[in-house]
């Protein structure tokens, strides 16, 4: 009867001290596939075997606690890319990755002019980027389809636009809302 008796507990003991033994292994959940802008991201740790977690974020480090949340920006767009890297000190880290799509929530701004030639900038708080310049001559507004327009997809919100000619520089502040079209008429 002891000989069972100990023969058991020894059992106990192995399994224990080999459940301490295993390697990290990384992995989490995210709450959903697709998301927009403004929206966020729980990522829920669901790792065995580890006490230090590294978060990133398209190749870049984002965090470090156990479970993160993270709110969608308006730059993000497209594929985004989620690693954790799980690790126990002393053990091999684990690594899972996780893919989610950001839909692109743009407008459209149609930019039109009465004479080709016109310089058009997208106008920010840091600099001017160059859009195209107008290369067709309107009467009247040729709407969101118009050949020789310098069209821009930009973020909903309030933007300035620039129309530069020979003689003269034009601003507009246009309101821009996700899906929508709106034509500007610059000289």
């Amino acid at each position: 009867m002891k000989g069972r008796i100990i023969c058991f507990m020894g059992v106990v003991t192995v399994a224990l001290l080999c459940g301490s033994c295993s390697n990290p292994a990384a992995d989490f959940s995210v709450n959903g596939q697709s998301f927009k802008p403004g929206d966020t991201f729980h990522l829920e740790n669901k790792s065995k075997g580890s006490d230090i977690f590294e978060w990133f974020l398209n190749e870049n480090k984002i965090g470090n606690a156990g479970n993160l949340s993270y709110v969608v920006g308006p730059a993000d767009q497209g594929i985004l890319t989620f690693k954790l890297i799980a690790s126990a000190e002393g053990k091999p880290a684990s690594l899972s990755t996780k893919t989610v799509l950001v839909e692109a929530t743009t407008g459209t701004v149609t930019v039109w002019s009465t004479f080709p030639g016109v310089e058009i900038k997208h106008v920010s708080e840091k600099n001017e980027e160059p859009a195209g310049s107008t290369s067709s001559g309107y009467q009247e507004d040729p709407g969101c389809a118009g050949a020789g327009c310098v069209v821009l997809s930009l973020a909903p919100g309030t933007h300035t636009i620039d129309g530069i000619s020979s003689v003269t520089r034009t601003r507009r502040i246009v309101e821009v809302n996700a899906g929508e079209c709106t034509a500007v008429k610059m000289h």
